[in-house]
């Protein structure tokens, strides 16, 4: 559990499980930091695009070797292929470890005092999009959760760069 005091008050919308107010709905904008990009559907390949792996964000476990030593890198089968991971500073030879192949959270909320996990809560972006995000288990009052954005992962192809047009499939 995490508590900040730098949460602004959001405006709450819709219909809602819990009856909300301004007052009780601390909603934090965390930006986008370059991670999330929106696409568009397309309805077949166009010319000069890369074609791309994608798949929906994912969490996977790998236990360390016994030869493993703090500080190395080590390689990890992912849903496209092999990739190379930091373990956490405090891992240790044999011990599992945990990754999330996802984006990072677009806002987190304070749970309401009158909402518990498992019942909805609604809030408009400043771009005027309202957000529906349901509590997780386990959380209380208080705690604090992040709101993901849609998305899949998607390799960025070999050879893409900046403003190429990217095709996948989801």
């Amino acid at each position: 559990r995490s508590s900040s005091s730098s949460f602004p008050p959001a405006v709450p919308q819709g219909h809602s499980s819990v009856p909300l107010q301004a007052s009780n709905l601390a909603v934090l904008h965390l930006g986008n930091q370059g991670e999330t990009v929106n696409s568009e559907h397309i309805s077949g390949p166009s010319r000069g695009e890369f074609s791309a792996f994608a798949t929906l964000p994912v969490e996977f476990t790998m236990t360390l070797s016994q030869e493993y030593k703090p500080g190395d890198l080590v390689v990890i089968k992912g849903p496209h292929g092999r990739m190379q991971v930091h373990p956490p500073d405090d891992a240790e030879p044999g011990s599992v470890v945990r990754y999330r192949l996802g984006p990072r959270p677009d806002f987190e909320i304070r749970v309401p005092p009158d909402a518990g996990h498992g019942q909805e809560v609604n809030f408009v972006r400043h771009d005027g999009v309202e957000v529906s995000a349901t509590v997780p288990d386990g959380m209380l009052p208080g705690d604090i959760f992040g709101v993901m954005p849609p998305a899949v992962m998607v390799l960025v192809p070999e050879g893409a760069e900046l403003g190429d047009i990217v095709a996948f499939q989801a």
